[in-house]
């Protein structure tokens, strides 16, 4: 896929590998993207973790103060880069075996994007927003 961006990619913490058990075995990888960065954790069908990874967002301009904090590139950017970051610290013998993918996000976030391009038609809104055209 795309690079990830250098933000995201030197914050990308290292991985941690358990045993790979049966190489044919799938596994299920779980994402989730919080308020401060993003973490990836790969399971096996017994609920073992085989590996975790995390990556943190680009810097928010004045540390967020407010509640309206915006990671430099914006919401939708510091997430694509987090994800590729989390996939490319993915070693390749566990990446080819997983099965599913389960995505987890911070709470009451949208995100409209384009059916066909998947590139978000605007900016995300977020449940902790203080936006004049938010819903209350």
């Amino acid at each position: 896929g795309p690079p990830a961006s250098a933000a995201a990619a030197a914050a990308a913490a290292m991985v941690f590998a358990a045993g790979d058990g049966d190489a044919d075995e799938p596994l299920f990888m779980g994402l989730d993207f919080g308020t401060s960065g993003a973490r990836a954790t790969v399971v096996d069908a017994q609920g073992c973790i085989v590996t975790e990874t995390t990556a943190k967002y680009p810097p928010i301009p004045d540390g967020g103060k407010g509640g309206d904090g915006v990671p430099q590139g914006g919401w939708a950017e510091a997430w694509r880069g987090a994800l590729w970051a989390l996939l490319d610290a993915l070693p390749a013998a566990i990446a080819q075996r997983i099965a599913a993918v389960a995505v987890d996000g911070t709470s009451g976030t949208v995100l409209i994007v384009d059916g066909d391009t998947g590139e978000p038609l605007c900016a995300p809104m977020l449940y902790n927003e203080k936006r004049s055209d938010a819903l209350p």
